[in-house]
């Protein structure tokens, strides 16, 4: 995911060929702010406005801004889950909020390994003849699989 990040904000990039332009928005706000701009830099800055703008229009308006992220959120479980959460806690001798974020953190951890990155870049390479070579830069992280590879080498 394209995503920038100033003064705890978090914004998304995206491509516009109609519009032959960068846009985004700021993320996990109800609020709607956009942005956009030509190419890298003028993104980069249109976000960075964007979230000082939205502060600045909260604070006129006497509204607080949101902060994406609190810390703290609601979850529906239903009573089995949320029973035998409550007992695999205590057996633990952890508060039921504990054993809720260790969990959290244990599958986050565990997806972390499977992250893969995929650049892909056309290059020329000149031997007795030109031709274009298309490759994906491969990057697994921990499974230490990482190159570049030619299409025809992806499955």
């Amino acid at each position: 995911m394209n995503k920038l990040t100033h003064r705890g904000f978090t914004g998304s990039v995206d491509i516009s060929l109609e519009d032959d332009c960068l846009y985004g928005k700021i993320e996990f706000i109800s609020d709607l702010v956009t942005f956009e701009g030509k190419d890298i830099e003028e993104i980069k800055k249109s976000f960075c406005e964007a979230v000082d703008d939205y502060i600045d229009i909260c604070k006129e308006v006497g509204k607080e801004p949101e902060k994406p992220f609190k810390g703290s959120f609601n979850i529906r479980t239903g009573t089995d889950l949320h029973k035998k959460s409550a007992l695999q806690a205590k057996v633990k001798g952890i508060s039921l909020n504990e054993f809720v974020c260790t969990a959290l953190d244990n599958e986050v951890q565990k997806d972390k390994g499977n992250e893969i990155h995929i650049h892909h870049h056309k290059h020329e390479h000149v031997q007795s003849h030109n031709s274009t070579v298309e490759a994906f830069f491969i990057d697994k992280n921990q499974k230490g699989d990482r190159g570049w590879k030619a299409k025809s080498q992806i499955q």
